[in-house]
């Protein structure tokens, strides 16, 4: 292997060296490779592109690796759900799986590219996953990449996160994970370089801080990421109570910590709380950021010699790396690493694809279902799709994403699942009306795929839906790349004429996805004319990862920045849903996004409605099993679905007062750990009891209906925290057959119990609403 040579390739005179024992402990190890450095050598090793230091045979690595839902920017992966649809799973055993596959794919990737000799980034074992930020505020646009709104659920599916990353095996990390951003961080993400959080106690206690507290203390995560912004004055990645207090005196952390990218330069540029380069990445290492994502620690080398930060500090920061790439194997011979012999061959396999079905399954969450609409009646014999999500495949994949080797959208599992019934397509609205979208895969001949190979150039046909004027652009060139597009062999420079019917060839040169913006009232004409000649339609509307995410450059209606100013549907896709209800057609409406959409018109018109989020890969096929009634949907909400933003206290507020269930005194659209089924589950019997180590907490679950299905019992401590309404104390997703009974029950330990006598409420999901649930006092 590349790795041996490039490894050991080390000059005679160090052979037998202790940092060259794989028998010895790490922590020796390391500090025997650090003393050998010189002070140049070693500000280098502490960024995130380290180079190799070839005296000492230390290959080449970047820290930096992304694997939020599967492993991203590195070519082919299986893409599960996006981090907020696994959330809706409420299954931390799934969770489980689902990392220790994305951590088995990661090791082939690291292997494939140790074979090739490749040190880039996006090809190393340290990954930049978990977001366990709080998700606050639907506004902000990368609480897609978080577990929710709720401290408790956040970190029981960051707990099972990263014991599936990091393995456990005795002696070697198959990847390490690393918990994110720490802390006190939710946007606004324009603002987020010099923002500053003045949290209360009671918010940083109960809300900010403890599904960090969870992950390293339950999950032992062996990296953590400071964030951008400062908490009360103090930058977070040069914050002492952040990074010492509580991380490692109070929790035991011992792994290392990663600055955010460019975080180090905002303690000087964005906060100014330091006056240069140097003072600021020796305030963040003195503070414990061992490692930045940048090249600003290169100024460590004048702080040193001016006295602002002692060599010894910095020794120790570099120690606490190493001690991670020795865990990880990175120096010792392949057949004493378990990992080592993972093949490519796993990458995206069958068994992976059927896990990220499962997810994806397990991720939809029913939130209305009149007069039993779905699912659909098997007598059907024409079904519309519509909606701007239907065909997109982009749209599936969300943020910090792979590529799979086939995405399966919602218009290819319709057609695959009803192979037998007419199903006829109309995308019927853009997403906005100011922005581009990929065009549907129905229309072009090949299909275009958001892949990277897809970057390069496109060739091929497109026939045109409506008659109307076309804007064409490219997204995700290549910086300072030439791109154009060309209909007919004609460059395409303005907005062009199309006719209906017609087939035009279409070809890019250049990097980028081919995307449009077709005529509106035309678009919208064909699809109400779809929907009256079918038996029920299915309407995909919501998001997309280019409207929604981090720091964009997008300032349109309702969007900001990557953040929201509005939660409703974009007003397209408004004007579509009513349209298309209008026809008097049964309309089932599916809701792709990262965060709460405001759909208020479909809660009330629509027969049925389905949050299907960022689903992955196979969300289409997910889709469909769920309408035709091959899934019975089991998924609950991580997030309150509000009204509108009038319902929320101003976004730059960090106060959780007015805030998600927890502290939210009004009505939602639909609330958090929400979600309907096609079965129906009835709770008795339920009893609670304080032991000598905790307590107790029981209820009797029944499966009364004729089908069979999964129910996610739910624990709340009513009034359970100081001002808090209630607050979720337990959770388990269980599977029960027609007719069968099982008792529930949960173990509360005794830190965190009240003193005074509390209500406990199990049910479906919290006691509003009519969801079913009993009461006992504990």
């Amino acid at each position: 292997m590349r790795l041996s040579l490039v490894v050991f390739a080390v000059p005679l005179a160090l052979s037998g060296q202790n940092y060259l024992n794989p028998d010895l402990p790490p922590e020796q190890r390391a500090a025997d490779l650090v003393s050998r450095m010189t002070l140049e050598e070693k500000v280098l090793q502490m960024q995130n592109a380290a180079p190799a230091i070839p005296r000492l045979g230390v290959p080449a690595y970047d820290w930096w690796n992304e694997a939020l839902h599967g492993v991203a920017r590195a070519g082919q992966a299986t893409v599960f759900p996006q981090a907020i649809g696994l959330a809706a799973t409420w299954d931390t055993d799934l969770m489980h799986r689902i990392a220790d596959v994305i951590s088995t794919e990661a090791r082939a990737k690291y292997n494939e590219a140790i074979r090739q000799g490749d040190h880039s980034r996006y090809h190393g074992l340290t990954f930049w996953s978990p977001n366990i930020n709080i998700f606050r505020d639907p506004r902000w646009g990368r609480g897609q990449e978080t577990y929710g709104e709720d401290p408790y659920l956040t970190g029981r599916m960051a707990v099972a996160f990263i014991r599936g990353m990091q393995g456990d095996d005795p002696h070697y990390f198959k990847t390490i994970a690393t918990a994110k951003h720490y802390a006190v961080h939710s946007g606004p993400e324009p603002l987020r370089h010099g923002f500053d959080v003045h949290p209360s106690e009671r918010d940083l206690n109960e809300t900010y801080l403890p599904a960090f507290r969870a992950s390293i203390e339950e999950g032992k995560a062996y990296s953590v990421m400071c964030a951008y912004n400062a908490v009360n004055r103090v930058p977070a990645c040069a914050n002492t109570d952040l990074l010492q207090k509580w991380l490692r005196s109070e929790w035991g952390f011992s792994g290392y910590v990663v600055s955010d990218c460019g975080a180090i330069a905002d303690i000087f540029r964005g906060h100014r709380y330091k006056s240069s380069a140097a003072e600021a990445s020796a305030a963040a290492v003195q503070a414990g950021t061992d490692l930045t994502c940048g090249r600003e620690y290169a100024s460590l080398v004048d702080a040193v010699k001016s006295g602002l930060i002692d060599e010894s500090a910095i020794d120790q920061s570099l120690e606490r790396l190493f001690v991670a790439r020795f865990r990880l194997g990175m120096f010792d011979p392949p057949e004493r690493v378990p990992f080592s012999k993972i093949p490519y061959s796993v990458v995206d396999s069958d068994a992976h694809r059927k896990l990220a079905l499962e997810a994806a399954r397990k991720s939809i969450v029913l939130l209305k279902n009149e007069y039993e609409a779905l699912p659909l009646a098997a007598g059907l014999r024409r079904i519309a799709v519509i909606g701007p999500s239907a065909d997109d495949p982009e749209a599936l994949l969300g943020n910090y994403n792979g590529f799979s080797s086939k995405v399966v959208t919602p218009l290819e599992g319709i057609q695959q699942q009803f192979a037998g019934k007419e199903v006829r397509f109309a995308q019927g609205a853009a997403y906005t009306a100011r922005t581009g979208s990929i065009i549907p895969s129905a229309l072009l001949d090949p299909p275009m795929r958001p892949e990277p190979e897809a970057l390069t150039s496109y060739a091929g046909t497109l026939r045109a839906p409506v008659t109307g004027e076309y804007t064409f652009l490219l997204r995700r060139g290549r910086r300072g790349a030439a791109a154009k597009i060309f209909l007919d062999d004609r460059e395409v420079t303005k907005p062009v004429a199309l006719e209906a019917g017609k087939t035009y060839r279409l070809r890019s040169e250049g990097a980028g996805i081919i995307q449009w913006i077709p005529p509106a009232d035309a678009l919208l004409a064909e699809a109400v004319q779809t929907v009256k000649g079918a038996d029920v339609a299915i309407a995909c509307v919501g998001l997309n990862p280019n409207l929604e995410g981090e720091e964009m450059r997008v300032s349109i209606p309702g969007f900001s920045g990557g953040d929201r100013t509005d939660l409703s549907l974009p007003a397209a896709e408004e004007r579509l849903i009513e349209a298309a209800i209008d026809t008097g057609k049964p309309v089932i409406v599916v809701l792709t996004s990262g965060s709460a959409v405001a759909a208020t018109y479909a809660a009330q018109h629509a027969a049925a409605v389905l949050e299907a989020w960022y689903g992955g890969e196979e969300i289409g096929t997910a889709i469909a099993d769920t309408l035709a009634g091959m899934n019975n949907p089991a998924g609950r909400l991580p997030v309150t679905f509000y009204r509108g933003v009038d319902q929320l206290p101003p976004f730059e507020d960090y106060s959780m007062n007015g805030r998600t269930y927890r502290y939210f005194k009004g009505e939602p659209l639909w609330g958090f750990g929400f979600g309907l089924s096609y079965s129906r589950f009835e709770y008795s019997d339920a009893r609670a009891q304080r032991t000598g180590t905790g307590a107790t907490v029981s209820a009797q679950v029944k499966n009364t209906s004729a089908r069979e299905g999964d129910e996610v019992v739910q624990l709340y401590f009513e009034g359970g925290g100081a001002g808090a309404i209630r607050e979720l104390r337990g959770f388990q997703r269980i599977h029960l057959r027609p007719g069968e009974s099982r008792v529930v029950a949960f173990a509360i330990p005794q830190s965190e119990l009240p003193k005074t006598p509390v209500q406990v409420s199990i049910g479906g999901g919290q006691p509003v609403g009519g969801i079913p649930h009993v009461q006992a006092t504990l």
